[in-house]
């Protein structure tokens, strides 16, 4: 009787869930913050730099950095068009409308015990490469998360982090 049960719980794989935060380093100290989506044609910017409540939940399986809430989504780097390699940082539900150079694998953690605050994991992507840093830019007059393959401008940087003590739950 407990046997199909057992078995479907063994054969599913939970991932689990964590809150999606921001994190920045400069020469001031390190802080950290949360990110609000902004809604674009793709889906939607994580747009950073105001006070707001903890509303993103992810999680990261095979490569790919998944929404879980408020909306089930996708990460995913699209081009901004300009001549060096520069990315926003959005938030899709479909990949296949994305414009060509656009990535949405290679998601991973990467703890340098130096870029983010002790209680945060630093999200990465090693399709573009770990040299390239992230920052706020004004797109669509909102400071958006976008990396560029150029180093951090007035010693800043901004970061993708995950927060595993605090989720959302939607």
């Amino acid at each position: 009787m407990f046997a199909p049960i057992l078995a479907l719980f063994s054969s599913v794989a939970l991932a689990n869930a964590y809150g999606l935060k921001s994190a920045s380093t400069s020469p001031y100290g390190q802080s950290s913050g949360n990110w609000e989506l902004q809604k674009t044609a793709y889906g939607a910017l994580l747009v950073g730099g105001k006070d707001v409540p903890l509303s993103t939940s992810v999680t990261i399986e095979g490569g790919q950095l998944k929404l879980v809430c408020p909306q089930q989504a996708t990460a995913a780097l699209v081009p901004t068009g300009s001549d060096e390699p520069r990315y926003t940082v959005q938030v899709v539900s479909k990949t296949d409308d994305l414009p060509k150079g656009s990535i949405f694998t290679g998601w991973t953690t990467q703890d340098d015990g130096v870029s983010s605050p002790d209680d945060l994991t630093k999200v990465v992507n090693t399709e573009v490469g770990l040299n390239g840093t992230y920052n706020l830019a004004t797109v669509d007059g909102a400071n958006a998360l976008t990396w560029s393959d150029k180093g951090p401008s007035n010693d800043v940087q901004w970061f993708l982090a995950i927060d595993e003590a605090n989720d959302v739950h939607c």
